[in-house]
Order: structure tokens, then sequence, then C-alpha cells
């Protein structure tokens, strides 16, 4: 489950005019880029809530994956943990730091 609330009413990102009020969706409504773009929204308070399917971080391979289709730094960024260790992720991110610069 995705909750957004907007920091001010009617602002648009990703199609949606959001509210000043809670709105949750389910975590499949967005595609991972527009998640990392939602997320990195200062306008926007973006939540996610794990799920039971969802609770499983994804594969180090469909990371560097969805890194490799990062539009912006700041979508590597937004795809990256902070507790990241897996070589083969930070190793696309980096990669796909520097295509991007």
């Amino acid at each position: 489950m995705v909750t957004i609330t907007a920091k001010k009413d009617g602002f648009r990102r990703c199609g949606i005019a959001h509210t000043s009020k809670p709105t949750e969706y389910e975590v499949d409504r967005f595609s991972a880029q527009e998640l990392a773009q939602l997320r990195t929204e200062p306008m926007l308070v973006v939540e996610v809530m794990p799920t039971l399917e969802s609770a499983k971080p994804p594969t180090a391979q469909a990371l560097a994956t969805l890194i490799g289709e990062a539009e912006t730094l700041e979508a590597v960024d937004a795809l990256i943990a902070e507790d990241e260790k897996r070589a083969t992720v930070l190793g696309a991110a980096e990669k796909r730091r520097a295509e991007l610069t």
C-alpha cells in the first residue's frame, strides 16, 4: 500500500492531482520509475507500507534492471536503500549515474 499526501491540495505528479488528505493506492498502481519520482518530490509525503508480497526486497538483478531504466539521478538514488550492500546493485547505480551525468 502507498499513501500519498500533498503539501498543497491539488499538486500534480504522475498524472494525478494529489490532495492534502492522505490517499491510499495499491503499490502496483505506480511503476518503479513513478514511485521513485513520487518519493523524491518535496511537495509530497509518500509512505510505502510493506505487504506480505512486497516484504521481500527485490533481487539484485531486478533492482539493477530498474536502475538501468531510471531517467534521472534522483530516480537512481530513490531506488537504492540506505543499507544496500549488493555489488550488482551498487555497480548498476554507479554505471547509470555516469551515463546520466
